[in-house]
């Protein structure tokens, strides 16, 4: 699991799914015990990094209740578990596509598998222009 920071927006992105879990965009997320927010918020937290700080609460609900209070006030978060990605190809070729590797296409997969909706067009016409 990798923890992140989901900030789509300065308006409250997220709705409750459970005591543990948050609804964000038609996904069901993960909430740990911890709340992101701004270092300079009046809270006792520990830095995290640049002007980042975490506030450790008790339970995940609790985390997931402090950052709806204060998300208006201090651009509080919920800190968020995002499970890691694996995909398998089905292409008999991959092993011998060498460029794949290079573009380390397996860790782009992981991130995103991508929208079918964008259409992407490559236009090649074999002609090296100097």
């Amino acid at each position: 699991m990798i923890s992140l920071l989901i900030h789509f927006s300065h308006a409250q992105p997220w709705a409750f799914f459970d005591e543990q879990s948050v609804l964000i965009e038609d996904t069901i997320v993960r909430a740990s015990n911890r709340v992101i927010l701004p270092c300079e918020a009046p809270f006792d937290s520990t830095p995290l990094s640049g002007n980042w700080c975490i506030l450790q609460t008790q339970t995940a609900e609790e985390a997931i209740h402090f950052a709806q209070t204060y998300h208006a006030a201090f651009d509080t978060w919920p800190d968020l578990w995002l499970p890691k990605n694996t995909h398998t190809f089905n292409d008999p070729l991959f092993d011998g596509q060498w460029y794949l590797d290079y573009l380390q296409i397996e860790e782009l997969f992981e991130q995103s598998m991508g929208n079918s909706s964008i259409k992407i067009a490559v236009i090649d016409s074999g002609i090296d222009i100097y």
